[in-house]
């Protein structure tokens, strides 16, 4: 157990955030959770050691508000995100840019001024080029083929933050998140895929189910941000992931079996012709086993984990 820390923590009431906020709090840590809407966040004010500093980046807080938010606090862990409804719509990149990435820069400005010493940032590991095989952090990042508007801006808030690591101005890690699921998701293939299985519906995959992503439970994803938060020595980018990549077919009938379903409750369409999109690459995690003594848990068990849960965390 690491010494006790207070932790400034942005999306706190999100999927992740609030998951975290708990685990932090359970480690002995004080949590301030800086929150939008304040009645999302009554669950989080009834634990002891969670304080509540409402302010939503949305509304392009001054420098200095938020250094006051910051003020004493020995992490800032920035979990927050604008995730567009319509990821193809260009008409977001604008919102996309203000809220992941200018706002992520006025964090950055604030943590200093705050001299707040760390800073632990929720970037996202489907910024790299698609690969055949898992990529190191080293790989080309050039989020181009799909989700751009927002890929785009969270590593421009990337950018950010390791700038200001190399710059020597402020100590920083960037989580590298793949596609993330598990019990208190509001959407997302896999609730789509348990929810139609559990009701006796089928599912139907398009394209012969070839799109893939790395499939990271969350709760993984959870252990490795209290671990970035709690040492030190974990800096820049770190690949946050299941270190496989997991296609539309294959998550259909790993959900199959896991609810009695056989495979006559699948329907694969036929491939399309012309150019593919096969989705995103797995993420190399060996960095993240080095620097967070993290290990992902496999698919079978995570999903067995999402069934067993309920719903409402």
């Amino acid at each position: 157990m690491s010494a006790s820390l207070d932790v400034a923590l942005t999306g706190a009431t999100g999927f992740i955030g609030r998951r975290l906020a708990r685990a932090l709090i359970a480690r002995g840590h004080k949590v301030r959770a800086i929150v939008r809407d304040q009645a999302r966040a009554k669950s989080l004010a009834s634990l002891a050691g969670c304080e509540l500093v409402p302010l939503s980046l949305d509304a392009k807080p001054h420098t200095d508000t938020l250094r006051r938010a910051l003020d004493g606090a020995s992490t800032l862990c920035h979990v927050a995100a604008y995730i567009p409804a319509n990821q193809r719509d260009p008409n977001e990149a604008q919102r996309c840019l203000e809220v992941n990435a200018l706002a992520t820069l006025a964090l950055v400005e604030a943590s200093i001024a705050a001299k707040c010493p760390r800073l632990v940032y929720f970037s996202s590991g489907n910024i790299y080029e698609p690969s055949p095989s898992p990529v190191t952090e080293r790989a080309a990042t050039y989020p181009s083929s799909r989700a751009t508007f927002y890929l785009a801006s969270k590593l421009c808030g990337e950018l950010y933050v390791d700038h200001a690591r190399r710059s020597g101005a402020l100590a920083t890690a960037v989580l590298r998140v793949s596609s993330v699921y598990g019990p208190g998701m509001s959407g997302g293939v896999v609730p789509l895929f348990v929810g139609r299985m559990q009701r006796g519906e089928r599912v139907t995959v398009s394209d012969g189910g070839r799109y893939r992503t790395d499939l990271v439970y969350v709760d993984d994803v959870v252990r490795a941000a209290v671990s970035a938060i709690e040492r030190s020595a974990a800096s820049g980018p770190i690949n946050v992931g299941s270190g496989a990549a997991t296609t539309l077919a294959d998550l259909a009938r790993a959900v199959a079996t896991l609810t009695g379903r056989g495979d006559e409750s699948i329907v694969i369409e036929p491939e399309k012709p012309g150019p593919v999109d096969l989705g995103f690459s797995a993420l190399d995690v060996s960095l993240a086993r080095a620097l967070l003594a993290y290990e992902p848990t496999p698919l079978a068990d995570g999903l067995r984990a999402f069934l067993s849960e309920p719903a409402a965390q």
